[in-house]
């Protein structure tokens, strides 16, 4: 493309930007997991850490 803004893009699919929209025919899954980590992968993950660390008896003063 002519366009100078793949100049500074470091080869990832940018399905947001128009021109690349109008070529994909599908998106199986989200947007933000195209982009990187699905935001709702990434929150039920931190969820499940969260339930096991409050399952965890800790100890005082512990590093």
């Amino acid at each position: 493309m002519e366009s100078q803004y793949w100049d500074a893009q470091g080869g990832g699919l940018m399905i947001e930007y128009p021109h690349m929209r109008e070529h994909v025919m599908r998106i199986n899954g989200t947007e933000d997991s195209i982009m990187g980590l699905s935001k709702d992968l990434m929150e039920r993950l931190l969820h499940e850490l969260r339930e096991k660390l409050d399952g965890v008896k800790r100890i005082p003063n512990a590093c």
